[in-house]
């Protein structure tokens, strides 16, 4: 076209400067032509969009309001007439007049539906793990004297080693341990019971036990890695850890229950319930500040704060620990124990080093009520599965 337009313009004016000038103000013109094209386009295209859209929120609020008004509204049954207003219709009717009429309709907006409650990962881990103890003590038959179970289960145990033993090791603190006849006696071939007291109760049990005295700290953990150390060289095959409660909750009478049940194929540590990634994240961030009794119906108050831990969280001091055991491989958090009554197999237990037990229980002996001991609650898995899962990563 601008070839065309210059030949044009040489023609008409005879100079190249004039035919030049023509030229640009040729060019000029066609590309402010198109301008004013384009722009109106555009506008024409933003108005009708426009349009639309408004077009579009219109119907879709006419369409919010009328789903709204046709769940939201209940239609009433119409109450049946006393005697008396049945007469004063019927003779409305006869003089022709309408007897009057109540909307039936009930507009009243309903009440807005409550938000769930949020509850934690590691909480719904504790019920499940509690619903599953109390589920399998229902189908073993409610058993409040395990001792039957104890007999069968070291009776299977020794037919595979005839000198197989199963030791007992009792947190005692102040409570009743009469019960130790009845629950383990001394006519159980293979059958040690070990009373760690640290209170001044007296131990009223006629059974003969190995008793010994410890200072109150670390709680039942505390108890149960001195007896690990103590008797490191010369540990039981199989060893039941149980606190001096144990018949006087259900609970917990259903978890030694459970494990004698599962004490012949034991080769790590019962019971654990596995966590999910979820759990398993949400343990690790665990702070315990303030913990209370059983016995103070879970009142805060000053007994129920705990002496805080040096570590950030339940993982640090997981993580802390168990690298410091050169040589062992340090797998993801698997499950927990809870009300310290747990079985544990020895070759588990002896599988860790005995330098891991003295860390542990170095950071339980500062106080009554530690924040470590909470943690050690959770550790027990690890620590005694260790073999067991670093067994199933490698594969």
């Amino acid at each position: 076209w601008i070839p065309k337009q210059l030949d044009i313009m040489r023609g008409r004016c005879g100079s190249k400067a004039s035919s030049r000038s023509k030229l640009f103000h040729a060019v000029s013109n066609r590309v402010r032509r198109m301008g004013i094209f384009a722009i109106f386009l555009v506008v024409l295209i933003v108005a009708v969009s426009t349009f639309d859209m408004s077009h579009r929120t219109d119907t879709r609020k006419h369409v919010l309001k009328e789903h709204f008004v046709a769940t939201s509204t209940e239609v009433v049954a119409p109450l049946p007439q006393a005697p008396d207003e049945t007469l004063n219709a019927t003779r409305n009717k006869e003089v022709g007049g309408a007897p009057s009429e109540q909307s039936n309709v009930n507009t009243t907006k309903p009440p807005p539906t409550p938000k769930p409650k949020y509850i934690p990962a590691r909480e719904k881990y504790f019920r499940a793990y509690k619903a599953w103890i109390l589920g399998e003590y229902a189908k073993n038959g409610n058993v409040s004297n395990p001792v039957d179970t104890l007999r069968k289960s070291l009776a299977i145990m020794r037919e595979d080693k005839s000198n197989a033993s199963v030791g007992v090791v009792v947190a005692h603190y102040k409570e009743d341990l009469s019960w130790l006849d009845e629950w383990f006696p001394e006519d159980i071939e293979g059958l040690n019971v070990y009373v760690y007291s640290k209170g001044n109760e007296y131990i009223n049990c006629s059974r003969p036990v190995q008793s010994f005295t410890l200072p109150n700290v670390g709680m039942c953990d505390h108890t149960y890695l001195t007896h690990i150390l103590r008797k490191y060289e010369e540990l039981d095959d199989q060893l039941l850890f149980l606190t001096d409660s144990v018949p006087f909750l259900t609970y917990k009478t259903a978890q030694v229950d459970f494990i004698l049940h599962k004490m012949p194929m034991n080769k790590g540590i019962v019971p654990w319930r596995e966590y999910n990634l979820e759990t398993a994240l949400e343990m690790d961030s665990l702070n315990v500040p303030e913990y209370c009794q059983a016995g103070t119906n879970n009142v805060k108050s000053s007994r129920c704060q705990t002496a805080r831990s040096e570590f950030r969280n339940y993982g640090a001091f997981r993580r802390y620990m168990l690298r410091r055991e050169e040589g062992r491989k340090i797998v993801r958090s698997r499950g927990a124990v809870y009300w310290g009554v747990f079985g544990a197999a020895k070759e588990a237990i002896i599988w860790r080093r005995k330098q891991l037990y003295e860390n542990l229980l170095d950071s339980l002996s500062q106080s009554i009520h530690p924040e470590n001991a909470h943690y050690m609650e959770r550790l027990w898995v690890d620590t005694f599965l260790g073999s067991i899962l670093e067994e199933e990563e490698e594969e």
